[in-house]
């Protein structure tokens, strides 16, 4: 047999009055609930109960600073949103209009020449030559190329000559119509 608990209005609204409308906790972590009645409970701390938040443990955590993201020495505090902005920001304005990194820019970067190298991209690949590695490479891969050697009135073509360069003269063992490219700097 079934049993019928009736009840009257002013009773459901002595019920309803007991409900949990808010909760709030404050800053010294005290838990505060506000009924539908408006009476106010307060359940103390409950900030001991929750962990401190690491790595591995969900928890409290303290949100950083836009200096404390600059210094990026602590590693108990969470960056949100916008103190990342707050410091990307002005980083990626100084940076509007550079040259985005590639792989080229990093392997040059890399290079260490001596003074008076150039660089060259050579058999794909970029390295630092001297002069002379660089003359010696254009005169393998441009055969062809005829010197003119000026003759007082004409220029005419040099069939026998030699490049030279390097900072020291090839002096009188020079074939007739060389060309000595100096690379001593006087």
């Amino acid at each position: 047999m079934a049993t019928v608990t009736g009840m009257t209005s002013d009773a459901i609204t002595a019920l309803v009055a007991t409900l949990v409308q808010t909760g709030a906790i404050d800053a010294e972590g005290n838990l505060t609930l506000t009924t539908q009645g408006g009476q106010i409970i307060n359940l103390g701390s409950v900030l001991s109960s929750v962990p401190s938040a690491s790595t591995t443990v969900a928890g409290i955590i303290e949100l950083a600073t836009t200096a404390e993201i600059t210094a990026g020495t602590d590693n108990t505090t969470a960056v949100t949103p916008e103190g990342l902005a707050g410091v990307t920001g002005p980083m990626q304005t100084s940076l509007n209009g550079k040259q985005a990194s590639n792989a080229n820019l990093t392997t040059i970067a890399a290079i260490v020449p001596a003074n008076g190298d150039v660089m060259q991209y050579e058999s794909g690949a970029w390295s630092h030559r001297t002069p002379a590695q660089l003359a010696a490479d254009l005169q393998a891969a441009y055969p062809l190329v005829v010197a003119k050697l000026y003759s007082g009135s004409a220029y005419g073509n040099v069939t026998s000559g030699t490049v030279y360069v390097g900072n020291v003269d090839p002096g009188s063992g020079a074939v007739n119509g060389s060309v000595w490219f100096d690379t001593s700097g006087s």
